[in-house]
């Protein structure tokens, strides 16, 4: 396995058990060049990188073939130099910020309210969006 390989390996490995610490109990590495990502079992694709120049685009691009074959958003996951997996940077595009912040408010509402009426609302017109620009 070539150095840079092994330390993509290596910061794919530190996301999953990352999230596995953090609740996100499914998730898992996906062997090498998968169309789906680098880690799946999160309900979205995640595209982990780990090198020295950060091609933002060429990363974007790449995370959003995957999303489209598995019909999911998509992040990537960029590590920063010297720092702990924890201070990775996450990078997407606008268009998946509205149904996530939507998730954020619907897990912080008051007794109540239903907060998958609340999602629905907001996510649907979303898709139907996406769908129709294809």
């Amino acid at each position: 396995m070539s150095k840079s390989r092994a330390k993509g390996t290596e910061f794919e490995t530190a996301v999953v058990n990352y999230l596995k610490e953090h609740k996100v109990f499914n998730a898992t590495r996906l062997p090498m060049s998968s169309p789906m990502g680098d880690i799946d079992g999160t309900g979205v694709v995640l595209e982990c990188k780990n090198q020295k120049t950060m091609t933002l685009a060429a990363w974007t691009d790449q995370a959003a073939k995957a999303g489209e074959v598995v019909k999911r958003m998509f992040f990537v996951i960029h590590k920063r130099p010297r720092k702990n997996v924890s201070e990775a940077y996450v990078t997407f595009p606008l268009k998946n910020l509205p149904g996530l912040l939507v998730l954020i408010q619907a897990n912080s509402m008051g007794p109540g309210v239903d907060p998958y009426d609340t999602i629905m609302e907001t996510v649907r017109p979303l898709v139907r969006e996406q769908r129709e620009s294809k």
